[in-house]
């Protein structure tokens, strides 16, 4: 009872207390967010994908290859859908911004997830479906192609 006596005669002190450790979460993720060129990451820009250092080679090689004429990391990278795109930038945001603040193995390094190289596979296929086809004759199913089995390290 001592307990809700307590609540009841200081619900001011409660209060400020409460709104301190809100404003103190909220301040903290803005500060974060806008350090970290959240905003960014809402464009279609390959810049935005180099904000992590760990991405500066994967950027140098993209923009010494020759798909830097004809598609940017979104083009490969995300579903070209509006939901699935976006769904996917949230997820990779996030186990990205997760990664950066809780490894403790440095430099933190990525490897795709199954899901991310079927979307790249996909994204491939879907730009050189001809060119696939006549490589690997018309008689097999280019649905079944995997284009990383023959490119390691397309586009970058």
């Amino acid at each position: 009872m001592r307990f809700f006596e307590y609540i009841k005669n200081n619900k001011l002190i409660l209060s400020v207390s409460l709104l301190f450790v809100i404003g103190w979460f909220v301040g903290s993720g803005t500060f974060t967010f806008f350090e970290a060129k959240g905003l960014s990451y809402f464009s279609n820009s390959p810049e935005a994908c180099k904000n992590c250092h760990s991405m500066n080679q994967v950027y140098d090689r993209w923009a010494n290859s020759g798909h830097r004429h004809v598609a940017v990391c979104n083009d490969c990278h995300a579903p070209q859908d509006f939901v699935g795109k976006w769904m996917t930038k949230a997820a990779n945001g996030f186990s990205h911004s997760k990664a950066f603040t809780f490894d403790k193995t440095l430099p933190v390094t990525f490897q795709a997830t199954d899901s991310q190289k079927k979307i790249a596979n996909d994204n491939c296929k879907r730009c050189h479906t001809d060119l696939a086809s006549h490589a690997i004759g018309y008689s097999q199913n280019i649905a079944s192609l995997e284009c990383i089995s023959c490119h390691r390290n397309p586009g970058h």
